[in-house]
């Protein structure tokens, strides 16, 4: 009787006969012949078994990891080894790719934290490992095996951003006129931290930070990390570096003084002829008790109560550019000559002073803040 068994679509092929002797004597033979998994089409083919069946994820397995694998059904061995089993970047940085098992050797990949591998040999402190395309050695310490790599197995599951335009704009807060802190390129990956679904996703941008871009701009995708080559790292930061350097030449502008949800729908008045008088500034209606937002980087040089604008407070901003909000439902805690950050809140709507219902009434001077200096605020709004 002859059967055979196909390991992943023909991973590899054993053969066994068994012959029977007559009953007086019974003799049993058996015979393997294994054949030798293609190279071609590994990574599609494991791949294809490795989603059918369970345990933790396994990708790239190549023909070495395969033979050296005794039980396919156990993803994470106990004794440590887990060869043929993804392991778990953990260094604090990255871990380095070698051509060899020598840190003299050439190093042209990079594992990030949490970036997923498979474990082809480990041997006086190095592994030989597969991660995505790359194939090399690393140093063994900076790795989580078997039962430890199983336990930290959510964190590798990353949710990427793929910049799909030119020059996307990371903005300080979830408003386009918010500070530009990196102009980010096409074609390159960042980390999501956040995607609440307001039209806004935070990215983790190396070296610059946590920052917003909008959703349009970017396609999102959940999945494992894999090792990436020295000249797409380094590809990597001079992008960043040149995007950030393009953001130094957009310069600061305003946020919205108010939360995402209280936008240019919520304005109940402009600047202009209103009635019989002027009105210099822009109302926009919001619930009693509403946050206001330091639209730039300023410094508090009035805080104070007047029968017509209520509870205010001024800052400036420099080059003689201030901003006023009035009609708070308390005085400021934010004594004169506090520096103050774009986006701090620093006070709340109210309706105190000559008002008709809770809202904000920001106004603009340039050259000062007295009534002569308020100009239109709208284009500084980005109205």
């Amino acid at each position: 009787m002859a059967t055979a068994c196909a390991l992943a679509g023909m991973a590899f092929m054993v053969a066994i006969d068994i012959k029977f002797a007559p009953e007086e004597e019974t003799e049993i033979v058996v015979e393997q012949e294994v054949e030798t998994a293609p190279t071609a089409g590994m990574s599609a083919v494991l791949r294809e078994y490795a989603e059918a069946s369970e345990g933790s994820a396994i990708d790239y397995l190549t023909t070495t990891a395969l033979t050296a694998t005794t039980d396919t059904n156990e993803y994470v061995s106990d004794s440590g080894d887990s060869i043929g089993k993804y392991i778990v970047c953990t260094a604090e940085s990255y871990a380095s790719v070698y051509t060899e098992a020598d840190e003299t050797s050439e190093e042209y990949a990079r594992l990030y934290t949490y970036d997923v591998a498979t474990l082809i040999s480990n041997e006086n402190g190095w592994c030989k490992i597969v991660s995505g395309d790359i194939e090399g050695y690393v140093k063994a310490e900076l790795f989580a095996f078997g039962t430890d790599a199983e336990a930290l197995d959510a964190n590798t599951y990353k949710t990427k951003a793929l910049i799909n335009a030119e020059n996307v704009y990371a903005y300080q807060l979830k408003n386009s006129r918010s500070t530009v802190k990196c102009v980010l390129s096409y074609g390159y990956e960042y980390t999501v931290v956040e995607n609440d679904g307001s039209g806004w996703i935070k990215l983790s941008i190396d070296g610059v930070g946590e920052y917003y871009v909008s959703a349009a701009n970017v396609l999102t995708y959940t999945g494992h990390s894999y090792a990436i080559t020295v000249e797409q790292a380094n590809a990597n930061a001079a992008a960043i570096a040149a995007g950030v350097s393009a953001a130094a030449a957009v310069g600061p502008s305003f946020v919205w003084p108010l939360p995402y949800s209280y936008g240019a729908s919520h304005i109940s008045s402009y600047y202009g002829a209103r009635g019989s008088g002027y009105h210099y500034g822009i109302d926009i209606w919001c619930p009693l008790g509403t946050s206001i937002y330091a639209v730039m980087d300023g410094v508090v040089v009035a805080n104070y109560y007047s029968a017509t604008e209520g509870n205010a407070i001024v800052l400036s901003h420099g080059n003689g550019l201030y901003t006023l909000y009035f009609h708070m439902c308390q005085p400021s805690s934010l004594a004169v000559g506090t520096s103050v950050s774009q986006g701090q809140v620093i006070g709340y709507v109210g309706s105190t002073g000559r008002s008709t219902g809770s809202h904000l009434h920001i106004a603009v001077g340039v050259g000062g803040y007295s009534q002569g200096c308020l100009v239109n605020p709208a284009p500084y709004l980005g109205l």
